[in-house]
């Protein structure tokens, strides 16, 4: 590869994997005047249109995208009463701001979001005037929404007293709208439980630690002295938006892992379990009826089968698990549990790691065999580390070991020793040069191979979740 070619194949890999001269530095949100100003502040000048916004979540997060920016996940606290929280996040090259309100946002809010660009800095102005409290107003409803429209009509008609009457309505519909501490009574509506189902606000967890316990109790019922073969199946996802998220196969994991930590119940191997997922694929809608599910026990050799499914239920995310028995495909028990959405969004938000082949070429790049252990490999990773210090303190013993023989070539007056000398340092150098050319191809060789040896995967750490519970589980798994 010369030399033109390797330079170019680096700036390939530079603009896949996001590294980028230009960072965040600074990130802010305040209240300036009428508006709800994102305050960003990069490295470098930002050109206009690398900026772009999204609306997510049903209408309740706005997303701010940033491309060729690099910045680290983190989440800032969210002072403000209209937010719930904000996190900052790399992903595919660029910087993303998602900021998630305590409600939707209304179209005309969002349409009027202003992006301002100046050099390094970047300010995305959220309207809180008086033209868009009538929107707040539309969404909230209710005491706080008609003092909200009552303060646009004031504007209108005398500005100059109207300024009391609209920081009344919008606190008081921020408060009602939004969540906030300060809303006078209103009439909501929100789906009750009903039968097994639990709060939804209880944590994602523990949810999923309740629905456990009750398919576990009636498991370990069918043979109270012995032990019970189980294979769980993976969970449908109903809607785009549980797919999206990963969450059925984040309820699948969790399920999973918390069977197999009790005493009686025995899983089957995830090798002999990934066999059949393909045929699991087949089916496009739903979930396997009782009879099918019995019939892959069958072929796993597992004395009962678990399925579920994750969709939409109201305002929530319900998960529904059921144990079939494998050899009569009788249901024997069935639980489900409703989770709030943005705790299951948060939650998914928390555990899911994005890797790619792309982002382990480049850390092989900066340091060979980084990207081995980035993909898992750690063995290799230390193999490519060890040979490239070592070459590389080759290359400098004989650079140096070069430089003091021919600075003794200078400095003696004995043509003979004259002789030895600069051919001592000839074969240093050459020794150095060999140890250059070996140590390019520790490094290229690295960077290849994480490459080739990487894949494009979601890898769920549920250790690395704050789900408000003290946990020791730390689960991962590539999908």
């Amino acid at each position: 590869m010369t030399t033109a070619r390797l330079a170019f194949a680096i700036a390939i890999l530079a603009a896949q994997t996001g590294w980028a001269s230009t960072s965040l530095k600074d990130v802010e949100v305040a209240r300036q005047g009428d508006a709800l100003v994102l305050s960003l502040v990069c490295s470098e000048a930002v050109a206009a249109e690398a900026v772009s916004k999204k609306l997510l979540s049903k209408g309740s997060v706005v997303e701010l995208h940033l491309k060729g920016v690099a910045t680290k996940k983190r989440w800032l606290k969210a002072s403000d009463p209209l937010l719930k929280r904000v996190l900052i996040k790399p992903s595919k090259g660029a910087a993303v701001l998602r900021m998630r309100f305590k409600g939707n946002v209304p179209t005309p809010v969002f349409d009027g979001i202003k992006i301002e660009v100046d050099g390094p800095k970047v300010l995305a102005k959220l309207p809180l005037d008086a033209e868009t409290a009538a929107a707040w107003a539309a969404v909230a409803g209710g005491a706080a929404g008609a003092a909200a429209v009552g303060a646009v009509a004031a504007v209108k008609a005398e500005p100059a007293a109207a300024g009391g009457a609209l920081a009344a309505a919008g606190a008081g519909l921020a408060a009602q709208a939004l969540g906030g501490e300060k809303s006078a009574p209103a009439a909501r509506s929100e789906p009750t439980p009903a039968g097994p189902r639990a709060d939804p606000t209880d944590s994602v967890q523990a949810g999923i630690q309740s629905i456990t316990d009750r398919i576990a109790a009636a498991l370990e019922a069918q043979d109270p002295s012995g032990f019970r073969r189980v294979a769980v199946l993976p969970f449908k996802g109903l809607d785009q938006d549980v797919t999206e998220h990963n969450l059925d196969r984040i309820s699948t994991e969790l399920m999973s892992v918390r069977l197999a930590a009790r005493p009686r119940i025995l899983q089957v191997e995830r090798a002999r379990l990934d066999g059949v997922v393909s045929e699991l694929k087949r089916s496009k809608r739903g979930e396997l009826s009782p009879k099918g599910a019995a019939s892959v026990g069958k072929l796993l050799g597992a004395n009962s089968v678990v399925l579920g499914s994750v969709g939409i239920a109201g305002a929530n995310y319900v998960v529904t698990a059921r144990a079939v028995d494998a050899e009569s495909g009788q249901v024997l028990a069935a639980a489900d549990h409703d989770f709030t959405r943005s705790g299951m969004v948060a939650f998914s938000e928390d555990v899911v790691e994005i890797k790619s082949r792309f982002g382990a070429a480049a850390r092989s790049a900066g340091l060979p065999g980084w990207g081995q252990i980035y993909n898992g490999d750690t063995g290799r990773g230390v193999v490519y580390m060890s040979l490239f210090g070592a070459t590389a303190a080759g290359a400098i013993a004989s650079a140096v070991l070069g430089v003091q023989a021919e600075n003794d070539y200078k400095d003696t007056t004995d043509s003979d020793e004259a002789v030895e000398l600069r051919e001592s340092a000839n074969d240093h150098y050459t020794r150095t040069n060999i140890m250059l050319i070996s140590l390019g191809a520790v490094w290229a060789t690295a960077v290849v191979d994480a490459y080739l040896t990487g894949v494009d995967a979601q890898n769920i750490n549920v250790g690395a979740a704050s789900d408000g519970e003290t946990t020791a589980l730390t689960l991962r798994a590539i999908f």
